[in-house]
């Protein structure tokens, strides 16, 4: 299973407002936030913020995980 993970990972540098769009209509993307803060929304809807060390995604939320469509540095 992890070596499945590691075989998708793709780093994201984000500086301060850059933003990455998620399809809505795809699986919920695991995120790991190594550094700063980031704030996961759905449409105009603020569904979390990530601190550094968090993670974000089905493996590691219990019950329903909410889909996000962007994610805010």
């Amino acid at each position: 299973l992890l070596s499945d993970l590691a075989d998708k990972i793709q780093p994201i540098d984000l500086k301060t407002h850059d933003r990455v769009v998620f399809n809505a209509n795809e699986e919920t993307p695991i995120l790991i936030c190594a550094h700063g803060e980031v704030k996961l929304k759905n449409e105009a809807q603020e569904v979390a913020v990530l601190k550094k060390e968090d993670v974000f995604g089905d493996l590691f939320i219990d019950g329903e995980v909410p889909r996000i469509t962007e994610a805010v540095a």
